[in-house]
């Protein structure tokens, strides 16, 4: 069984709508079993309730006048079971609900759709994809009907302002306009005046959860491993750390050092006790030397932490052997060929760095 509650804006009725009940091939007939629950009771609600009762058992869709709906909770449902058939007898049931506000306006909030994007892409909200659209029932667009879209968490986004509902609502969320990681509301609002002096106007509310994937930050420590000297000072650059998918997006930064005891163990007990980098909250961390606060001869590891809001944030480790003298090995090898001579075979090769 299937039902929806679509009310009909500018058309002064709602429509219980049961045509999406999936029945079998095998039963060439079906009963259609209708029931209607108002909160609070009130007579005019019993009096909808009895004559949804009273129904032909082949009726798949009911209407109800909107001068016929008062204030409150409607709870609507319909059993499909199968007739004529001696073995098949199990029915199924689905239901709908509404609200009559305070002020007689049909209000229906259609189930949400969810969205998933990215920050660099366009994304499309399909107001016509969904089948609540509150259309009149002859496929027109009533006079007088209006639509306004909304985002409650995120008033600073910029959404068309309230226009008539003469075309297609949906719009088109532009690249950027919602930030990485972030989960919004965004709602489709639909309202129409009557077009008979029975009619009430309608409201119907399209909800479209939209959820922008996190975006990914790459860090990066300029230079790689390296050797350095315990005497001089270090200095170690992430700052061409970035956002994948917004370079320009702002970056926070934290550092951490442990000591390679081997291998696969790096001990942070000793060169964290040495080295505080508690403060280190820049791209740019500078390690000084001997003279100001030394860290021993041996072989340290770096990690940057990259991070920016609604983003993954990045890391990158490079390794810094402190060495007590630093001086640098130059290797040469010369390679005879064949029927060449060597020139001033006794002369010296000088290497400066």
């Amino acid at each position: 069984a299937c039902l929806l509650a679509v009310p009909q804006v500018g058309c002064g009725e709602l429509l219980l709508d049961s045509r999406c009940s999936v029945t079998s091939a095998l039963v060439p007939r079906h009963a259609f079993l209708w029931t209607l629950d108002v909160a609070p009771q009130s007579p005019q609600g019993l009096a909808l309730k009895k004559a949804l009762a009273g129904l032909p058992i082949d009726q798949t869709l009911v209407s109800l006048p909107w001068s016929q709906l008062v204030t409150g909770e409607y709870y609507a449902e319909v059993t499909v079971c199968p007739r004529g058939h001696p073995y098949i007898r199990q029915c199924s049931s689905a239901h709908a609900g509404f609200t009559v506000a305070e002020n007689n306006t049909v209000v229906m909030t259609v189930p949400s759709s969810m969205v998933t994007t990215t920050i660099t892409q366009d994304t499309v909200l399909p107001a016509q994809a969904l089948t609540p659209v509150s259309v009149c029932s002859n496929g027109s667009r009533p006079l007088g009907s209006f639509f306004q879209w909304r985002c409650p968490e995120t008033p600073s986004l910029r959404l068309p302002a309230a226009a008539p509902l003469t075309g297609d609502p949906s719009i088109i969320l532009p690249a950027f306009s919602l930030s990485p990681g972030s989960t919004s509301l965004l709602q489709l609002q639909l309202w129409g005046a009557p077009t008979s002096p029975y009619g009430l106007p309608a409201a119907a509310t399209v909800n479209f959860t939209v959820v922008v994937q996190p975006s990914v930050v790459t860090a990066f420590i300029e230079g790689g491993d390296r050797a350095a000297s315990v005497a001089e000072t270090l200095v170690l650059d992430a700052t061409g750390s970035v956002v994948q998918d917004d370079p320009l997006a702002p970056l926070s930064f934290s550092w951490t050092v442990c000591e390679m005891v081997n291998a696969s163990l790096c001990s942070p007990t000793n060169a964290t006790a040495l080295l505080d980098l508690s403060q280190a909250t820049t791209g740019v961390l500078p390690i000084p030397g001997s003279l100001q606060a030394p860290l021993p001869q041996g072989v340290f590891e770096f990690t940057v932490f990259a991070e920016s809001p609604g983003c993954v944030a990045g890391t990158a480790s490079v390794t810094v052997q402190l060495l007590q003298n630093l001086s640098m090995a130059v290797s040469l090898t010369w390679h005879r060929v064949s029927g060449q001579t060597r020139q001033n075979p006794g002369a010296a090769m000088k290497v400066s760095s």
